[in-house]
């Protein structure tokens, strides 16, 4: 179900199958291989660094591209070919397979995103944890303290009561 393609080197599609069609959002075939595939590049420097790169390289392995459909919208894909090449050893082509990672890419923005409020947050709750008066702590399974405020720390580093305060290195 992956999109396939055949497109010549200067960007007229040559042949591909339905489901690079329909991820495109072309009805026919014929309607799709009327339009030249430099007009599905968002950005149209993008068509231009995959020739260079599958030139170059004899292939283009998971070169990111943004698409545009037929309706305008934009998909985020993973473009794969190899180099077609004619007797003389001169590119004609490319042929190969186009990813949408859309949902993927939509979905590590995200939690890209989530990361980064989790780091504003958890910023927040330490700032007001080491500004209580109160103990506050945590401890792992082992009993090792993981987290004190600084309340905590005043208080055990400089225990009255104790012979010796605990340490650092204790906690």
């Amino acid at each position: 179900r992956d999109p396939v393609f055949i497109t010549t080197k200067d960007g007229r599609m040559v042949e591909s199958n339905d489901a690079f069609m329909e991820a495109l959002g072309y009805e026919t075939m014929d309607e799709l291989l009327k339009i030249a595939v430099t007009k599905h590049y968002e950005n149209p420097d993008d068509r231009k660094r995959f020739n260079r790169t599958a030139e170059q390289d004899g292939f283009a392995k998971e070169f990111p591209a943004n698409l545009v459909k037929k309706d305008g919208s934009v998909i985020n894909t993973l473009i794969t070919a190899t180099v077609l090449k004619d007797r003389d050893g001169n590119t004609t082509g490319f042929q190969g397979t186009s990813r949408d990672i859309t949902d993927r890419k939509s979905a590590a923005d995200a939690l890209k995103e989530s990361e980064i409020q989790y780091k504003h947050l958890y910023s927040m709750v330490r700032l007001m944890c080491d500004n209580l008066p109160d103990l506050i702590w945590t401890k792992d399974l082992d009993g090792k303290f993981i987290f004190v405020n600084k309340a905590c720390c005043d208080i055990l580093l400089n225990a009255k009561d104790t012979d010796e305060p605990i340490g650092k290195d204790d906690m």
